[in-house]
């Protein structure tokens, strides 16, 4: 009798246990239902050519290049990229504001911004990559955004040149001048100053900077804009590697119009003040050595993106 009592004891133990294994096994099928079911409801339209149009999480019609591993899935499954950066930009910028986008690509940031400023604002977008242009020029298009956005097909740096532009074809962000990727495509490019781009007579309110390692050589190229343009906020894609290339990290600040700190750009979207001596142990512990820092006058990011600030 005892004995029949301690199987039966064991068996409610086992039972119990299975119980609790179906309980957690359904919660987590149906939250993982859910989440399948959320992606799968986003809008996605296959075209020619390996293009295909789908919508931002903002709802704005996006098209992308499948052929391209990087960026475009997130786009597709998400309708974000980064979006720990565009929360930063987004707040800061402001309707009338006259924004560059270095680093364009698909245009997401040129949508995003370009919506954000108005049509009474300005952006121009740089973009040299001729397949990834395309892409941008017909999102700038399709959300209206023509005119008051000028997309550039030539490249940024500090003289009037032309030069080499590569990327790998899976990873069509990784387009560089610096040539570190493997040349499944390489595509000579023209090669301006911002200086000579912009007009003399306007200044800049925001710039944001991703060139895969150029981006020292482009600031070196906007000393005259930068230098009327005090106002001026950067978000840079800062890699340690890359920029030490050309110049040590103390002179970020000064390579970005002086008179400002360096915030950097945490996951979750807020930002950090980062002295610069700290920069360079910073960059060690983050993945790849690179990070996004937002460099621009305390007072500036105090009134306009003040909440964002952490200790």
């Amino acid at each position: 009798m005892v004995d029949t009592k301690v199987k039966l004891s064991d068996l409610n133990t086992r039972l119990d246990k299975l119980q609790r294994y179906i309980d957690k096994t359904l919660h987590v099928t149906s939250e993982l239902f859910e989440h399948y079911k959320k992606f799968s409801a986003r809008p996605y339209y296959p075209l020619n050519d390996g293009w295909a149009l789908t919508r931002l999480d903002s709802g704005q019609p996006f098209f992308v290049n499948t052929e391209d591993r990087n960026i475009t899935p997130w786009i597709i499954m998400a309708g974000h990229w980064e979006p720990n950066v565009e929360q930063v930009l987004l707040s800061y910028a402001s309707p009338g504001m006259t924004v560059l986008d270095i680093g364009a690509h698909f245009g997401y940031y040129t949508v995003k911004l370009g919506s954000k400023i108005g049509e009474h604002g300005r952006l121009h977008a740089f973009e040299p990559n001729p397949e990834v242009n395309a892409v941008c020029l017909e999102n700038i298009k399709i959300n209206g955004l023509y005119s008051h956005t000028t997309l550039h097909k030539f490249a940024l740096g500090d003289a009037n040149t032309t030069a080499i532009l590569t990327h790998s074809q899976s990873n069509m962000a990784s387009a560089n001048l610096v040539g570190e990727q493997d040349a499944d495509y390489s595509v000579s490019v023209e090669v301006r100053r911002i200086d000579d781009v912009v007009p003399s007579d306007r200044a800049i309110d925001l710039i944001k900077l991703d060139a895969e390692g150029y981006e020292k050589r482009i600031l070196d190229g906007a000393i005259s804009t930068l230098s009327r343009s005090p106002q001026c906020a950067t978000m840079i894609e800062l890699g340690l590697e890359r920029w030490e290339r050309f110049a040590p990290l103390n002179e970020l600040i000064n390579a970005c119009g002086g008179n400002r700190e360096i915030y950097a750009v945490q996951r979750d979207g807020t930002i950090r003040k980062l002295p610069t001596d700290k920069l360079r142990d910073f960059l060690l512990t983050c993945s790849f050595h690179e990070n996004y820092f937002f460099v621009a006058r305390p007072q500036d990011v105090e009134t306009r993106i003040g909440h964002l600030v952490c200790s």
